[in-house]
């Protein structure tokens, strides 16, 4: 599992440099309420492979 990366993929960061660039802002891996144990990201589905 470790050659699986959950963040920071190559298609994730295209993405990202996407939305910066069209200047849409943004923060990664955060709470999006304090009480929640999860953290949300961009919700994005990127399916694409190299």
């Amino acid at each position: 599992m470790r050659g699986n990366r959950s963040r920071d993929t190559k298609p994730e960061l295209a993405a990202r440099r996407l939305l910066h660039a069209a200047g849409l802002r943004y923060r990664v891996s955060v709470r999006p309420l304090p009480s929640l144990r999860r953290t949300a990201d961009i919700a994005v589905f990127i399916d694409g492979f190299y």
